[in-house]
This record gives structure tokens, sequence and C-alpha cells, in this order.
């Protein structure tokens, strides 16, 4: 509408002298002013001397019509020179027969043509202000049009209760969806009172808080307020209404624009989730509850079960220490007692060789019952010593770890490297828990490992003593390896009493192996203050054994 609107206006425009190319003005004021000194030529024998402007005087006026102020002033110029100099006497000169009549008759015709060149001049702004006055009207009509049309549209499209009042109350407008939304007709709502509008009746309150604010609405200030109201069947709802003020440019207010939102359903929702919130509360205080007595007896279940840990330690680590003492008295027993005997034994033998030395074949069986005496004797001392070494507690762990690595190495025929980097000086429950350790290690290897040879390695610094053994055989499965990890067991009685005894002094001990062989390492916390026994070397020392 508002193209349709301009385009008339430029249509108009383009008509108006002043918007035509000055050219063609001038152009055209001239050749008017030719055609009527023509004019004047073809009525002289007529006039004579006489009424020498009387054809540009048509020429003026065109001129002023059609062609403008500037082209109407040329005209009345050239026809001032010309009917001067072809028409006042003397013709044909600028000269003048009678200067005072010459003189008064151009003056006039100066001053005619002046006033109708400002008559038509003002004429024709007067026309033109006109048009552009009945143009303007015209658009302001067209945009009053469109915008009543795009304020009905979103009036009435809107989703919200929409209406319109006077500055005192009174309710002049309102949107379809109030209307149809809550069973009114506009003649129930219209022209009353808003605040005695049927969607009030029934609620005083709500009648008394719009009324004291449509006042205060009227002055500028903005109202909102959550409100009860009543649909036409009489069902009670809530809305939450706003009452803003309709201010023109100048700010200000025409009219008050009453909005409403039904939050009916809202409240109805927020209700239930407070409900369903205190409900939740309740089941999680519940809960809470049930699970601090659960976490209760778990705690007292767990300070239980490491009271029975701790005992179970203590039971193992008396088991062990019960052990070894069997092992030590054991091996004292056979090498006292059992050891005694067959040395008595060889020695009866060697008594009883001279007593029946004449007797045919007695020597030989004599010489086999003396060495079945010695080999008895032997495994005798052997039993015992790898039960307890006496040189464990006579000389330390150094030479016990070499006694028994070479007797290894003969009996099984594998390759052992002992390299004894530092020698810690070591109490003899930490030099009693290593030997156990590559006892137990070795056995191992032997049992189960495959490795054609053994590294054997003692290190310390100023905290720990480490010893280190390391084989290149089969390795431990690894779902077997991580159960030990975990819980200390899955392997047989040896690692996990191996770790027991570790842990019992304060140490650690781990496991690491792979497809290419398994590495135990036992670490020991050192209780003496220096790590190097006293009168041995520091430099590293490696013993091999085939």
């Amino acid at each position: 509408m508002e193209s349709a609107s301009t385009s008339g206006v430029r249509q108009q425009t383009r008509q108006s002298p002043r918007h035509k190319s000055a050219a063609v003005r001038y152009s055209v004021a001239v050749l008017v002013t030719v055609a009527a000194l023509g004019l004047r030529f073809l009525l002289a024998p007529l006039f004579g001397a006489h009424a020498p402007f009387v054809t540009f005087w048509a020429a003026i006026i065109f001129s002023v019509w059609w062609c403008g102020t500037g082209p109407s002033i040329i005209t009345a110029s050239i026809g001032l020179l010309s009917g001067w100099y072809w028409f006042l006497a003397p013709a044909h000169s600028l000269a003048l027969k009678d200067p005072k009549t010459g003189i008064a008759i151009m003056t006039g015709y100066s001053v005619l043509s002046a006033l109708v060149i400002t008559f038509g001049h003002v004429e024709r702004r007067s026309h033109t202000r006109l048009q552009e006055l009945e143009r303007e009207q015209r658009r302001l009509k067209e945009d009053a049009v469109a915008a009543t049309a795009k304020f009905r549209a979103v009036f009435e499209q809107t989703t919200q209760f929409a209406g319109v009042m006077t500055l005192d109350g009174t309710f002049i407008d309102a949107n379809r969806l109030c209307l149809e939304v809550c069973g009114y007709r506009a003649e129930e709502v219209l022209g009353k009172p808003f605040w005695q509008t049927a969607w009030w009746r029934n609620h005083p309150e709500s009648q008394e808080k719009i009324r004291a604010a449509t006042p205060e609405a009227a002055e500028g200030a903005p109202y909102r307020e959550t409100l009860l109201y009543s649909f036409a069947d009489g069902s009670e709802h809530i809305v939450d209404f706003a009452l803003y003020p309709i201010r023109d440019p100048e700010g200000r207010v025409l009219f008050l624009h009453p909005t409403g939102v039904d939050i009916t359903d809202l409240k109805r929702v927020e209700t239930e989730l407070r409900h369903s919130q205190g409900e939740l509360e309740r089941r999680v205080e519940e809960r809470t509850q049930a699970l601090a007595t659960s976490l209760a007896s778990l705690e007292s279940e767990v300070a239980l079960r490491k009271v029975t840990e701790k005992s179970l330690r203590e039971l193992s680590a008396r088991t062990l220490r019960l052990q070894d003492e069997e092992r030590r008295r054991f091996a004292r027993d056979l090498h006292d007692s059992t050891g005694q005997t067959l040395a008595a034994l060889k020695l009866s033998l060697a008594s009883l060789t001279q007593v029946i030395s004449g007797v045919l074949k007695a020597p030989g069986l004599l010489d086999d019952l003396d060495a079945l005496a010695e080999q008895a004797l032997t495994e005798i001392r052997t039993t015992s010593h790898l039960l307890h070494p006496p040189m464990l507690d006579e000389v330390g762990f150094s030479s016990a770890a070499q006694w028994y690595v070479d007797g290894l190495s003969k009996r099984s025929g594998i390759k052992t490297n002992l390299e004894l980097a530092v020698r810690p000086q070591l109490t003899k429950d930490e030099e009693l828990v290593f030997f156990r350790v590559l006892q137990e290690s070795l056995t191992n290897v032997l049992r189960h490992s495959g490795s054609p040879a053994v590294d054997i390695r003692l290190d310390a610094d100023e905290k720990d003593a480490l010893l280190s053994i390391k084989d290149y055989g089969k390795g431990i499965p690894p779902h077997t390896l991580d159960s030990f990890r975990q819980t200390a067991a899955g392997v047989g009685v040896g690692l996990g009493g191996m770790k027991q005894r570790i842990r019992e002094l304060g140490g650690h001990l781990t496991v690491e192996s792979d497809e290419k062989g398994t590495c135990v390492t036992a670490t020991l916390p050192l209780t003496k203050a220096t790590s190097v026994s006293e009168g041995e070397p520091a430099e590293d020392r490696t013993i091999a054994a085939d």
C-alpha cells in the first residue's frame, strides 16, 4: 500500500512544471514568445503602433501556467524588448518618439506582467502545496488503515487475552481469544468499567485490585498481578494479569491495555510438582536413613573384617615363625641325633671290619654298608641344611645364599648368577626372610618355569634392601598373576607365604611376569644406619655357578 502511494506521488510530481526539464521549459517559453511576436506582426495592420504588447499577454499567461516562473520572466522580458523595438514609434528602433508615453506603456506592461507572474507563482505553489497535502493526507490515511490492520492482526492473533480501556477504565475493545475461550459475548463486557465485567463477577478482591490499579496505569505506571477470574460457565481460573499504558509519540497516555495469560494449568502443575517434590524428599529421607543404617552395618562389618584380617595375618605370621622354628629344630635334631647315629654306625662298621676281616666276602659287604651309611649321612646333612642352613646364623645371608645357589646348580644343572652389589647389614629376621624368598623362588623356577638360567641380585640404598630373582622361563599366566596382585591368592602357598613374610617386616613383594620370564623382587626397609656391612667392600661382586 505504501509503495502504491509513493508511486502516485511520483506520478503527480512528474506532471509539475518544476520537475520538467529546464531546457524544455525555457525552449517552450521562447517558442511561445516568438509565436506571440509573429501574431503581433500579423495584427500590425489592425493595431498599428497601439497596443504593442497585446499578444504577449497570452504568452506570459501560458508560460506562467506551464513553464514556470523563470521561463515566464524570460517571456515577459523578450516581449518587452520586442514590443519596444518593433511596435513603439519609431519602429525598428529603441529610441522613443514620445518617451513619456512609451515609458508609461512599458512600465504598465512590466508591472502587469510582474503581477501575473507573481500571481501565477503563488497560485502554482498553492496548488502544489494543496496536492502535497492531499497526497500526505492519502498517505496518512493509508498508513492509518495499514496500522489498524496490523494492530487488529496482532490484537486478534495474540495468544494472550487482550483488550483496550479508556483512561477512566471503560472497556471498549476485546480480542476474540478472551471472549471465545471464556464463553462471553462482546455486548456482555464492552462499554462497562473493566472491573465490573463478567470475568471478575465472583471475585471481589480481583475487582478491587483492578479498580485501584486503573488510575495509576492512567498516570503511566504499569500493573501486574496474579488474579482469580471466572468463565461464563462459572468455573474458576487463574490469570497472569497486566495493565499497561498506551502512549503517543509525545509520551501522553491515550488508552490502557489490559492483557492476561491463563496459568490455571501451570499452577496445577506447580502444585503437583510441589507435592511430588515433597514426596520425593520424603522418600529420599527414608532412603537416606536406610542407607545410613546400611552404612553403619557395613562399617561394622568392615571393622570386624579388619580385625579378622589382622588376626589372620598375626596367625599366619605366627604359623610361619613356628614353621621356621620347627625347621630349625628338625634340622638340629637330624644333625645332632640322626647324624650322630649314622656316624656311630660308621665307627661300628669300621670296628666290625677288623673283627671279621678273615671272613670271605665280608669286606665287600662292609664297604657297601659303609658307603650307604656315608650316603645317608650326606643326605641327612643336606636335608638339615635345606631346612635351616647353619651358616645363615653363623656367617649371614650372603654365604648361605651362595651355598644354596651352588647346591641347586649342581643338583639341577640350572645356570645361576649371584650378584652381591652391596652387603646390607640385615637383622636375623631379615636375613631369614630373604633366604626363604630366595629358596621359594628358586624352587618355583625348578618346578614350574623351565628356565635354563637364573639371575639373583642383592642391592641396597640408604633406606631399603632389595633382593631380585629373575628367570627366563615360560612365565606366570596373566589371570593367575592378576589374582595374586589383588588377593595374594591363586598361585599356591609359596608366593603367598613370601608376601606375608615380607609384609610382617614392613616391606613389599612385587612379581612381574610375561612370556619372556618372571622377576620376583623383595624389598625390606633397613633397620640399621649403615647399608654396607663393616669390613665388606662396597664394589660389585659377581659369583657365577654352573
